[in-house]
């Protein structure tokens, strides 16, 4: 007898081969089976595609250390950590098989992430129907955001896949027969969940999540009562397995501290969906429409158990898949009532769930577009067609606003993870003797290692947790005592150096000369004093510009540097009013031509003392470091200075009398020498690299772009102004010195616009270059052509013209 509102299995009749199989059943069969390899296929090929393409960050840092020990150190380290060491201990495995390159790392994520999505259609398959769990696997294996993290060698695609896995061996257990295989399943589940939550705590999104599943498909105890005492054992035996852990390390989880914002109800379900739906680059694709999309997808899934029978039964496995999406968010959201946090990472176990949502919308697409067909009269398309047009306009529209986000979170530098990779590259490309590299962070060191192989001294500092400032003062003290140059790589500084000690004082004490972002981590170049500084000089007059602000003296090191050195500049600033605004202070090395040599742009003092934070009458004395690009010709530089808006680019004006005079003040002349060894080319790293043999000559590269814009800005309009930098190597001396003619011929070969400027503005003469010498080579000029598409070539005297590329002029 079957009681009311009692769960309804499907059971499967006794095997009788009384007729062979048919020929139909077979091809369905296959047809399916062809299908999900095409889904698993495209899973493996979205996930292998540029596995390293991306450095290794700093997390993943802490992955590759933990291959180096052994079990009992990787357990002992874990538990100063906030991870588990499952996923620790299964990578040392692996990496003692595939190796430690950045590919091998992560190519265990890359399996794993593999098999969610097979596991997606196999839960698919016991909840759903089978439609639904292929669009689900397919769903699954273009996410965006399961993508992302099974291209990272870090624990959370193992999480997910071991949970889903408990999942799916729980859904198989409460399908099957109750006395069949009575212990296995259950113990097998037990064993998923408790690895899942030993691989990342929120694991445990796992288990809740199959909890609420398992009470919407047996809400009354008395009709499934060994199934309740089954499920009950198997939520005490997973607890029974990670509790030792959980005392283990329990210090360092209630000692956990993670930055994020506390966000609203409202505000945490729009991130989460806009996660789910599309990943890390949710920004590049959200709009009210795709929004409208993404939640009228899930809204058409809610009529799922209403396109079958018996719907009593489907309204069940249906709310069941929604308890599984809806886990991992619930648990986020009640941890972060004690604790601000929120990261995507600890959404994953959820993920497949709300693709199998995605998945059931597509499939009640196509049963309605079968149904609107079927009910039309005279209608000549077959249902099966126009069901199947409509659940691939639905799902193609969908994967189009997903497939933009996957694109920018694969292929644009905003979404990539820490680039140490590109970091350590040009540190060891541009580090010298006499370097000292400061780590802020500890964490850094395991990363940093694994990329560094150059020479220069790795101290990090702060040394102590929480920091001690004056011994950290100290050891900065001694290490500008014995170092020319110091290299400060900056990462989580809010937790290593909450108060910026060693960023602050660096910046009171040395000049700052390079700073640069590699995503998440940043590189800061500062040149030590020299021994005796000069003492600084007040201006006979001081330089009035506008809102206030004087400049009342300068000191200058030194009058001579070399290309990759820098001058040591301080300024003396006062302000004669406040100051409403924050501006940015431009210090340049320019020619007569006024094009940029060195370029060093700042807010005072690094940023520590902002314009808008002057008081009237106070002096501020503001250090710089002012670079000397590589390959720079020798010769004579002018040192010019002065303030913009960052907003806009808009320079303050200097007045005299309170009429306007210039909007930049120059200091002096200061000379720039030739270089004791040359740059190679992938220290001046030219945008279009080539290596022609031109007369004496060899070019090595060339960047073209437009004046003032970043490199590879090509959008040109008619009368603009151009700069173009050629790279020159010297194989012998030239004897004679002759112009560079750059010229423009349009499509008939036909030159409209030809420009002839001395090699290098005539600040190094041809015949000075000596064999070997690699100089830079500026030029600007303006663009005065007809729109259209140009060739452009440059000839240097009666050699024969070198084309170098094409250009469009709108």
């Amino acid at each position: 007898m079957i009681v009311p509102g009692a769960p309804v299995y499907r059971q499967a009749a006794p095997r009788q081969r009384t007729r062979p199989l048919s020929s139909a059943w077979l091809t369905r069969r296959v047809t399916w089976l062809a299908a999900l390899a095409l889904v698993l296929l495209l899973a493996f090929g979205l996930r292998v595609y540029r596995l390293d393409g991306q450095s290794l960050w700093a997390d993943e840092g802490a992955s590759v250390v933990m291959t180096f020990r052994s079990g009992g150190e990787i357990l002992e380290a874990a538990a100063g950590d906030i991870h588990p060491p499952l996923y620790y201990l299964l990578l040392r495995a692996w990496a003692e098989l595939s190796g430690r390159s950045e590919f091998a790392l992560r190519a265990l994520s890359l399996f794993q992430g593999v098999l969610v999505v097979a596991l997606t259609f196999v839960a698919g398959r016991l909840l759903l129907d089978r439609l639904a769990a292929l669009a689900g696997a397919f769903f699954a294996a273009v996410s965006p955001l399961l993508i992302y993290y099974s291209q990272e060698a870090r624990m959370y695609q193992q999480m997910a896949l071991l949970g889903l896995l408990g999942v799916t061996l729980a859904l198989r257990w409460w399908r099957g027969r109750p006395r069949r295989s009575p212990l296995l399943l259950p113990l097998l589940a037990t064993l998923a969940f408790g690895a899942a939550i030993l691989s990342q705590f929120f694991g445990a999104a796992a288990l809740l999540g199959t909890s609420l599943a398992f009470v919407v498909l047996h809400p009354f105890p008395w009709h499934a009562g060994r199934r309740w005492l089954g499920w009950v054992g198997c939520c005490l035996g997973t607890g029974a397995l990670v509790a030792p852990w959980l005392a283990y390390a329990s210090g360092q989880l209630r000692s956990w501290e993670i930055a994020a914002e506390q966000l609203s109800p409202p505000e945490f379900a729009l991130r989460v969906f806009r996660f789910f739906a599309y990943g890390v680059a949710w920004d590049q694709t959200v709009t009210g429409k795709t929004l409208a999309l993404g939640v009228g997808l899930l809204l058409l899934a809610c009529l799922w158990p209403l396109l079958g029978r018996p719907r009593g039964q489907r309204s069940r496995q249906f709310g069941a898949v929604v308890a599984l999406a809806l886990a991992a968010p619930l648990l986020l959201f009640l941890v972060a009532l004690t604790r601000p946090v929120f990261h995507p990472k600890f959404l994953l176990v959820s993920l497949p769930a709300f693709c199998l949502l995605q998945g059931a919308a597509i499939a009640v697409a196509a049963r309605l577009g079968q149904l609107v067909a079927g009910a039309l009269p005279g209608h000549r398309l077959r249902p099966a067609l126009v069901g199947a047009l409509a659940a691939l306009a639905l799902l193609g529209a969908q994967e189009y606003a997903a497939g933009r986000a996957l694109y920018a979170a694969t292929m644009m530098p905003k979404y990539f993870r820490d680039d140490y990779r590109g970091l350590v590259r040009y540190l060891q490309l541009n580090a010298q003797p006499g370097d000292v590299i400061i780590l802020n962070a500890p964490g850094q060191r395991e990363i940093f290692d694994y990329y560094y192989r150059g020479s220069s001294p790795v101290i990090g500092l702060p040394v102590q947790r929480p920091p001690d400032d004056a011994h950290t003062v100290a050891e900065l003290e001694q290490i500008i005592a014995r170092s020319r140059r110091i290299w400060l790589v900056l990462w989580a500084s809010e937790q290593a150096d909450p108060r910026g000690v060693v960023e602050g004082w660096l910046n009171e004490h040395t000049f700052r000369a390079f700073n640069r972002w590699y995503g998440g981590v940043r590189l800061v170049q500062y040149v030590t004093p020299t021994p005796a500084p000069p003492p600084l000089e007040a201006l006979a007059e001081p330089v009035e510009f506008e809102r206030g602000i004087e400049l009342v003296g300068f000191a200058l090191a030194a009058t001579t540097s070399r290309p990759g050195e820098a001058f040591q500049l301080t300024l003396v600033w006062r302000a004669q009013a406040p100051v409403a605004e924050r501006y940015t202070v431009f210090t340049h090395l320019i020619d007569a031509a006024e094009l940029i040599w060195g370029q060093r742009d700042a807010e005072p003092l690094s940023g520590r003392r902002p314009t808008d934070s002057w008081q009237p009458g106070e002096t501020i004395v503001d250090r710089y470091g002012l670079p000397v690009l590589l390959g720079t010709p020798p010769g004579q530089y002018y040192l010019e200075v002065g303030l913009y808006r960052p907003e806009d680019g808009k320079r303050l004006r200097v007045l005299e009398q309170g009429q306007v005079v210039a909007d930049r003040v120059i200091l002096g002349t200061v000379t720039v020498e030739r270089p004791e060894r040359q740059p190679t080319v992938e220290q001046l790293a030219p945008e279009h690299p080539r290596l022609l043999s031109y007369g004496p000559l060899s070019l090595l590269g060339y960047d073209f772009h437009k004046l003032g814009a970043e490199r590879g800005a090509t959008d040109f309009a008619s009368g603009d102004l151009a700069h173009l930098t050629l790279y020159w190597r010297a194989e012998r001396q030239p004897t004679a010195d002759v112009p560079l003619q750059i010229e423009l011929r349009n499509d008939a070969g036909i030159a409209s616009r030809t420009i002839i400027q001395p090699v290098t503005n005539g600040l190094a003469p041809l015949p000075s270059w000596q064999p070997g010498e690699v100089v830079r080579d500026q030029h600007k000029f303006a663009l005065d052509v007809l729109p259209g598409r140009y060739r452009f070539f440059i000839r240097l005297g009666e050699l024969p013209p070198l084309e170098l590329g094409e250009l469009t002029v709108r």
